[in-house]
């Protein structure tokens, strides 16, 4: 059966085709911010930490060419299954490899093997984002890149929590009712406990700087 996670991305993502429209056209403009940023050249090594369903890794292999190679690694077996099962439609599927680890210990992969990272909205769910931070600089070689993109939810949260605004609703006018569901969702916001809430782009610059990286 598969798990929560990649049964998410495969059925439960974009609501209907309408909004998956909408949704996979921003999703590609972001792979490209991501992977242009990158600067990506023929015959990198690329990691893609959080793969999912691999719109960076797939969007990396364009870009790597024939001697390079993509790593897709996801802490979802299943999700990487959905990767492996999409790269037999490349004409040469060994340049893409499979990892299955958690983005906050990556120890599957060796120091140095690496010249670029990408990834897009893993950090957000890490409780020891240092620790992913400490493996990222560890498994890039000397003059590696790190691109990535990390929601900082900590801001818009902070402005609307106390109007009782949750995920763009006012729940206010719903009175006890309202304070019922809130509270199932884990209201009022947790800015400590929670990895989705307790940093902003602030912390992560700063981390950046701790683990290692010079040029940020």
């Amino acid at each position: 059966m598969a798990d929560k996670w990649s049964n998410w991305l495969r059925k439960g993502r974009f609501g209907d085709d309408k909004l998956a429209e909408g949704s996979m056209n921003w999703l590609r403009q972001q792979r490209d911010l991501i992977l242009n940023a990158a600067r990506i050249s023929e015959g990198d090594v690329v990691l893609d930490v959080g793969t999912g369903d691999g719109i960076l890794g797939f969007g990396a292999l364009e870009r790597v060419g024939e001697g390079g190679k993509v790593i897709f690694s996801d802490i979802s077996s299943d999700a990487l299954d959905m990767c492996k099962e999409a790269s037999t439609s490349l004409t040469n599927p060994s340049r893409a490899e499979f990892v299955w680890a958690d983005a906050q210990d990556l120890c599957e992969i060796p120091s140095g093997s690496v010249d670029v990272i990408v990834e897009r909205a893993v950090l957000i769910y890490a409780a020891n984002k240092r620790s992913a931070l400490k493996h990222y600089f560890r498994i890039l070689r000397k003059g590696g890149r790190l691109s990535m993109s990390e929601p900082v939810n900590r801001f818009v949260v902070s402005t609307t929590a106390h109007r009782k605004i949750f995920f763009g609703y006012d729940f206010t006018p719903l009175g006890t009712v309202g304070d019922k569901l809130l509270s199932a969702f884990g209201f009022p916001p947790d800015f400590v406990g929670n990895p989705m809430l307790n940093f902003d782009e602030r912390d992560i610059f700063s981390l950046l700087l701790e683990v290692g990286f010079t040029v940020v």
